[in-house]
Formats: structure tokens, C-alpha cells, sequence
């Protein structure tokens, strides 16, 4: 796509061709050529009655979903899912594990720095030295394990960061997470090599990626 003289290039700029859920503005690079929008949208066509397909009966059970809207209240198709094969819930357990591990990973040290600006903690406080880095640090170790465990590919995690696509919120999210984990490791460090004043300078950048990690799947949510 970057080579606007390639043949494909050629041929998305001059035929009609179409992307899934390009209003979430996350520059899809797949493009679909002739395709009718019930084989883009999983609820633009009309699921059989009583799960009943071509070739297969498929019921929906609480790991696996089934495409097709079962409310035939869509009207921008009159298609009927003939075919289809059972699919993993996109979303299970794992996302609300994670959810939970990355609020206290969030959460600690987020506490723990205001009380030190508040002046209520003492910055020699193993509270602060020790406890602080330790829990939200693998708490936050617990949440990225998670996070690779439920990719489609977990793998090919690491292309995340070598081929980053800015507009997804699950990359900035990872960026996120990581410039985290950078601060807690310092602040560990630093308390290892019993410096008092390095991890208070720590929070200028902890206090704001703290807080961004605890709400930035909200907006990851509202664009899946």
C-alpha cells in the first residue's frame, strides 16, 4: 500500500472495494473486492431459525458464539447464513481478569504516590520503597501475560511494537503498559540501590501512565 504503483495499490484506488467497521477508523488494511456487506457485518444477515445450517446445527453455549442477527431486525440484507462454523467468544474470562489485575496494578501505586505527595507517606517508607513497586509490578506482569494469552496470534505479540498501527487503542495500550513497567522496574531498582529521592522523582511519569493504564481500555472497548 505504501508503493501507490504496485498493482494492488492500482487496484484499491480505481475499484469499488470495501472494509469491515471503517467507522472505527482504525485504517483497515484488508480490503474486500465485490464483497456484499452481509459477508462483512456478522449481523447483517439473518440467522436460521433454531441454529439450523446448510451442512451443521450449531447451538450457542457460553464459550461460542453463532453469526447471523437471531432478531431478523436488520433490514440492510435479506441474506440467510447458510454456512457457518462455531466461534470462540471473543471476550472471556481473560478480559476480566485482566481488567481486575491491571486496576490494582494501577490502583497501588496510584494511592501510594498521592499519600507521598500529601505528605501522609514517608518517602523512606518500605511502603512506598518496597511494597509499592512490588505489587503493582506483578500485578502488571500478570495483566501483559494475560493480554498476549488472549491475542488471536499470542506469538506475534511483539509485532505490536515493531509494527505498531497508532489509530488501534490495543497498541497504545501496550505502549502504555510497557512505559509503566519501565517506571516500576526503576523504582525497584532504585530502591535496591537504596536511593530515596529517584523514586519520588519516578512519579512525575508513574502518577500519568498509572492513570492511563487503568482507563485506557475504556476507549479500547468503545472502538472493538
Amino acid at each position: 500500500m505504501n508503493d501507490q504503483s504496485s498493482y494492488v495499490a492500482q487496484i484499491i484506488n480505481r475499484e469499488p472495494v470495501a472494509v469491515r467497521r471503517p467507522e472505527k477508523e482504525t485504517l483497515p488494511k484488508l480490503f474486500y473486492k465485490g464483497a456484499h456487506q452481509a459477508t462483512l457485518d456478522p449481523l447483517a444477515a439473518r440467522r436460521p431459525e433454531a441454529g439450523l445450517f446448510m451442512w451443521s446445527e450449531q447451538q450457542q453455549t457460553s464459550e461460542q458464539v453463532v453469526s447471523g442477527n437471531p432478531t431478523y431486525n436488520n433490514t440492510s440484507a435479506a441474506a440467510l447464513l447458510s454456512y457457518d462454523v462455531a466461534h470462540s467468544i471473543p471476550w472471556d474470562w481473560r478480559v476480566s481478569l485482566y481488567t481486575w489485575t491491571k486496576g490494582i496494578a494501577s490502583g497501588v501505586y496510584l494511592v501510594a504516590a498521592l499519600l507521598l505527595l500529601l505528605g501522609i507517606l514517608n518517602p523512606s517508607d518500605q511502603l512506598w520503597l518496597w511494597v509499592t513497586p512490588i505489587v503493582s509490578g506483578a500485578f502488571l506482569a500478570i495483566t501483559g501475560l494475560l493480554l498476549i494469552w488472549d491475542l488471536e496470534h499470542p506469538t506475534r505479540f511483539y509485532m505490536i511494537f515493531t509494527k505498531p498501527q497508532w489509530k488501534s487503542w490495543l497498541v497504545k495500550g501496550a505502549f502504555i503498559i510497557a512505559g509503566y513497567s519501565v517506571v516500576l522496574a526503576s523504582h525497584f531498582i532504585a530502591s535496591l540501590l537504596h536511593s530515596i529521592s529517584l523514586p519520588r522523582w519516578l512519579i512525575v511519569g508513574g502518577l500519568p501512565l498509572s492513570i492511563l493504564t487503568a482507563v485506557y481500555t475504556a476507549y479500547l472497548f468503545a472502538q472493538a
